[in-house]
C-alpha cells in the first residue's frame, strides 16, 4: 500500500466531507419494502455491487480520459450502477433502494487522489 497516495485520498475525503452538513443523510437499502435481499457464498448482491462498482470508478477515474476532470464519486451514484447489477443478478427480485436528501450536498464514496 502507498501510504503517501492512501493519505493524499484521505485529505481530499476529509476535505470533500466537510462541505457537507452536519445534517446531511443517506442511506442505502439493499432490497425495496417486502423484498428480500439475496446473497451467494460471496456475500449479499448490494453489498458486492456496491464494491464491484466502487472499484470500476476508481478505474474509470484514473485511467479514462473522459473523467479527468473528476477525482470523486457520490454514494447515489455508486448506488445506482449497483441498483442495476442487482436486479439482473436476483432475476427481478431484488430492487435496491435509496434516500437521501435532494440538496446539493452528498456524500462522496469513491476518491481518487491525482
Amino acid at each position: 500500500v502507498d501510504l503517501d497516495y492512501a493519505l493524499s485520498c484521505k485529505r481530499l475525503y476529509n476535505s470533500l466531507i466537510k462541505l457537507v452538513p452536519s445534517n446531511t443523510f443517506v442511506a442505502g437499502f439493499a432490497a425495496s419494502k417486502g423484498e428480500t435481499a439475496n446473497d451467494n457464498a460471496e456475500g449479499g448482491y448490494y453489498s458486492q455491487s456496491l464494491l464491484k462498482n466502487a472499484q470500476k470508478m476508481v478505474n474509470l477515474l484514473k485511467n479514462d480520459e473522459s473523467y479527468k476532470n473528476y477525482n470523486y464519486a457520490f454514494f447515489s451514484h455508486i448506488h445506482v450502477l449497483a441498483k442495476d447489477d442487482v436486479i439482473e443478478m436476483s432475476l427481478h427480485k431484488q430492487h435496491p433502494t435509496i434516500e437521501m436528501q435532494r440538496d446539493k450536498y452528498q456524500i462522496p464514496f469513491v476518491v481518487v487522489a491525482k
